[in-house]
């Protein structure tokens, strides 16, 4: 039984690159321990014991892990190159394998050799960064092993890929190609096929949401990303792994052993001929050829239609079009860089037939299945909550998610008659893109999702359209449930009124040269007092949609909705601002706290006569409150 590693081979190769490991140790050594004790240093001058704590945690998860992942990706191109750099050329080839070791041997000892020249760099700097903790009296102990771990296991994936595609390719600088395109490919063909099916079908829409479970791998960048995010990889508060964790890092785990394995075996039947060829791997070249003219089709193709302003039959007619042109120039091109030569129509003709009925095929499949899918409407009881967007629809450009029951009903019977009157209103739409006319439309996004799947739909609809009045009437009807949801048996946590100029680091506003920064408290016992004045101002459609603001950071309030270009007109056009700290009946549900940004006119008499009440009565007479323009802002 042959051995699998070749001491003198392995140390030969840690002697032959060493400027390459050592380089990466310093750029670790820089990166991780240098970089941690900075910060613990400077820290400790604003920060306890328990908050360092916490940095030294956060810096091993959320600050470091993109980084690895980058280094990871960089460092298994360069590795992978120099250890199986000998494949390029045939001599070189031949003289490895003259060598008084087996294809497994040299194969396995390339690649352990390489592998340690990432990890062992890795190691040390995570290894001293947990020292520099210890001296600082941080106890990042489970945090480092759970970090190493990661780590090991991001940096085993993208080197073994690496060494898949270095196998693959008898071409370096287009083995590294292959990298970066597999490492990309299904994230990037799966949003240019969406986009295709939702040019060539009426008013679909297809998510792009990411996958979930262990085919996450086949987006590894995003894949491994979740690492860092909600952390998932520690828990807060409690040492351990998260929820996902595991499954990344088995998974990941699983996949970098197949990857290596199916390069191993391809390096056994590789011949040393194939060096120098674009793909070395005989039975890999019609793969290669059909696959990158799908890819260069689907590519051009969506191109064309976004850079077109298509109407769903000339979207449908250039997709057949693309697809017969851009796929055979990508056939082409793929059979010219296997064969070396520009002569290679002939030799090519029967398969490109083939290839093309295919594409003929699938492209049939696409218009039948897309348009199948514009025509389903979720039946009521099925959703659990719906988003509506009404981008000029009903007065209104606000976006909001609602799971009221009648709501819902009332939304999807008009969705049905969308669907229903689809030709009047496509065939109205495309007449005004004939002549390039745009007024009259409102744009309404409908996402409906039930726990399981997202229903995705945009649909133009004509202001004058009887539609749209239909639309109005429900915005009118359902305006406080779109507006705040259930917020009956809601806490109301805190609120405050602001003048409209200035209050926030971000934004102010000053009137011949004077700052007007102006905030009142509102009591406890008044919070709902004027909450319910709000819900009756919009009742009595004295506020409308734009006039509420809503999120879970504070950090939004005021303005970071609106945008800059609209600062202006939300000071000359509002007296103040209200802001209600909310804790949702569905808080639990969703995780966090709401707060709702409220933008009073001079109409919303309810709100003013509950500000009295409140015994806040200034702010609405406040001289600074009848601004007419803004004379400075940033």
């Amino acid at each position: 039984m042959s051995k699998i590693i070749s001491k003198s081979i392995f140390t030969k190769n840690l002697r032959r690159f060493w400027p390459v490991w050592a380089g990466y140790a310093f750029v670790m050594f820089w990166a991780m321990p240098f970089i941690s004790y900075v910060n613990l240093f400077m820290l400790r001058f604003d920060r306890t014991g328990g908050q360092l704590e916490d940095s030294a945690k956060s810096f091993f998860v959320d600050d470091s892990i993109p980084m690895m992942i980058i280094f990871a990706v960089i460092m298994s191109i360069i590795v992978a190159m120099c250890v199986f750099g000998y494949m390029q050329q045939a001599a070189s080839i031949s003289f490895f394998h003259s060598l008084p070791v087996d294809k497994k041997t040299l194969f396995f000892t390339s690649y352990l050799s390489g592998f340690v020249m990432i990890l062992a760099p890795n190691a040390f700097a995570g290894l001293v960064t947990f020292l520099i903790c210890l001296c600082n009296n941080i106890g990042v102990f489970t945090e480092f092993l759970l970090w190493l771990l990661a780590t090991t296991v991001i940096a085993l994936f993208f080197y073994s890929l690496m060494t898949l595609c270095m196998v693959v390719s008898g071409v370096g600088p287009f083995a590294m190609v292959i990298y970066f395109v597999a490492s990309l490919y299904y994230l990037g063909m799966r949003m240019l096929i969406e986009g295709i099916g939702s040019q060539v079908s009426y008013g679909l829409t297809i998510g792009s949401s990411s996958l979930r479970g262990p085919l996450g791998i086949l987006s590894p960048y995003e894949f491994f990303g979740k690492l860092t995010f909600g952390n998932i990889l520690f828990r807060s508060g409690a040492k351990g792994f998260g929820e996902e964790a595991p499954m990344i890092l088995i998974t990941g785990f699983i996949v970098s052993i197949l990857l290596i394995t199916a390069a191993f075996l391809l390096y056994r039947v590789r011949k040393s001929e194939e060096s120098g060829n674009f793909i070395a791997i005989g039975f890999l070249k019609p793969v290669f050829r059909w696959g990158f003219a799908v890819s260069l089709g689907t590519l051009l193709t969506a191109l064309l239609m976004l850079t077109t302003e298509s109407t769903t039959m000339s979207a449908r007619v250039e997709l057949f079009i693309g697809g017969l042109v851009f796929g055979t120039i990508g056939f082409l091109a793929a059979q010219m860089l296997i064969m070396k030569s520009f002569r290679v129509f002939k030799k090519s003709a029967k398969e490109l037939a083939v290839f093309l009925g295919v594409v003929v095929a699938a492209c049939f499949v696409i218009v039948i299945c897309s348009e199948s899918a514009s025509k389903y409407v979720p039946r009521p009881e099925e959703v659990e909550s719906v988003n509506v967007y009404f981008g000029g629809i009903a007065g209104t450009y606000a976006e909001r998610w609602t799971d009221d029951k009648d709501f819902i009903r009332e939304l999807t019977e008009i969705h049905h008659r969308i669907i229903d009157e689809r030709k009047e209103l496509e065939n109205y739409y495309e007449d005004k893109l004939l002549y390039r006319e745009y007024a009259g439309f409102g744009v309404m996004n409908i996402t409906y999702n039930d726990g399981r799947k997202t229903i995705i739909r945009n649909y133009r609809i004509p202001t004058d359209h009887p539609i749209n009045k239909e639309l109005e009437a429900l915005a009118d009807k359902y305006a406080v449930v779109l507006a705040f949801g259930d917020t009956r048996n809601a806490d109301i946590n805190r609120a405050f009124a602001e003048i409209m100029m200035g209050g926030t680091d971000t934004y102010y506003g000053s009137v011949n040269g004077e700052s007007t920064e102006l905030s009142y408290e509102i009591s406890a016992a008044s919070c709902r007092e004027v909450f319910n004045a709000v819900i009756a101002d919009v009742k009595d459609k004295k506020l409308s949609l734009n006039d509420i603001q809503s999120s879970s950071f504070i950090d939004l309030f005021p303005y970071g909705k609106l945008g800059n270009d609209r600062y202006a007109d939300t000071v000359r056009n509002n007296l103040f601002a209200l802001v209600f700290e909310v804790k949702n009946i569905n808080s639990e549900k969703y995780g966090y706290t709401i707060y709702y940004t409220i933008y009073v006119n001079d109409r919303c008499d309810n709100i003013r006569a509950a500000l009295v009440n409140a015994g806040i009565e200034e702010i609405t007479r406040d001289p600074r409150n009848k601004v007419e323009d803004v004379v400075e802002y940033q």
